[in-house]
């Protein structure tokens, strides 16, 4: 049952990230940069994984992966909706740092949450139903960012987005609550040796 709710989390979260892997370009162009502002923001994003992704490891051991889920989701959100509340291309380019912090720490803590709560045996299928289910989630947050983009204009997607992170986030949260007090609980229990 966790790992279905981790999945549903993965998927509203997939949701989300949709708008920039498939729309983030086409928001900068609407807002009037040109090709290099394009090239500018991918460059910052790329550069920005690699102290992320070098730190991903320590911050999941730290936090747990639950936990840095919750915070990958509520960075996310951060970033969708500064770029609904200031739509510019200074502001898409200033976002972009924000990157690391999102799918680098999503990433390393969906690998390690998988890690920690799939059998050994089982956990290249695991890995494989959440690659499955996030590329659909990307397909389904592809049709509804692009329905909102050509209905209603290049502000809906991203405040969209920051909806859908949100309830990531919130979701990932209450599943980390709920981990720890199971964890307390079982505890109290070896101690009391039932």
């Amino acid at each position: 049952m966790q790992f279905l709710l981790f999945l549903l989390m993965a998927v509203l979260l997939q949701v989300a990230n949709s708008f920039y892997g498939s729309f983030f370009g086409i928001y900068i162009h609407d807002l009037g940069g040109d090709q290099s502002y394009i090239g500018m923001a991918i460059m910052i994003s790329a550069v920005c994984e690699l102290p992320f992704f070098y730190y991903a490891s320590a911050v999941v051991g730290r936090w747990g992966p639950l936990r840095t889920l919750a915070v990958a989701g509520l960075f996310y959100a951060l970033r969708w909706l500064w770029l609904g509340l200031i739509p510019h291309t200074y502001t898409a380019l200033l976002t972009q740092p924000l990157h690391g912090a999102t799918f680098c720490l999503y990433y390393a803590a969906a690998m390690e949450y998988i890690a920690r709560s799939v059998p050994k045996q089982a956990r290249t299928t695991a890995i494989s139903v959440f690659t499955a289910v996030t590329a659909l989630a990307s397909i389904a947050g592809n049709l509804m960012n692009g329905y909102l983009y050509d209905r209603t204009g290049l502000l809906t997607p991203p405040y969209t987005a920051a909806g859908f992170a949100l309830l990531a986030a919130l979701g990932y949260w209450l599943m980390s609550l709920r981990s720890r007090r199971t964890a307390a609980a079982a505890g109290a229990f070896r101690e009391k040796g039932i």
